[in-house]
C-alpha cells in the first residue's frame, strides 16, 4: 500500500495542513485504518476535520508535515518509524 501511497494513482482525497503542505491519499485506506477518519470520509465529522471540498480535507490539528508524514505512513503499512528514517 505504501507504493501505492507514493505513487500518487488513484488517490481520491487531499488532506491539506494549516501550514497548506498537502498530502494526497486514498480515502479507502484512511477509512479501512482508522475508526475516526472513517467516521469523517463516509459522512461523519469531527472537529478535528473540515471538509473543504469533495476532494480535500483541511485538518485542523497543527500537524507538522514530518510528523504527519509519519502518521499516513502507519496508517498505509501498520509500521511506525522514528523521526528522521
Amino acid at each position: 500500500l505504501w507504493g501505492l501511497f507514493e505513487s500518487g494513482e488513484q488517490n481520491d482525497v487531499v488532506l491539506v495542513l494549516p501550514s497548506g503542505e498537502r498530502f494526497a491519499a486514498h480515502r479507502c485506506v484512511l477509512a479501512a485504518r482508522s475508526d475516526k477518519l472513517r467516521a469523517m470520509l463516509l459522512g461523519g465529522s469531527s472537529s478535528a476535520f473540515h471538509e473543504a471540498s469533495a476532494f480535500e480535507i483541511a485538518i485542523q490539528h497543527p500537524w507538522t508535515p514530518s510528523v504527519f508524514g509519519l502518521l499516513l505512513r502507519y496508517l498505509y503499512t501498520g509500521r511506525a518509524l522514528a523521526m528522521g528514517h
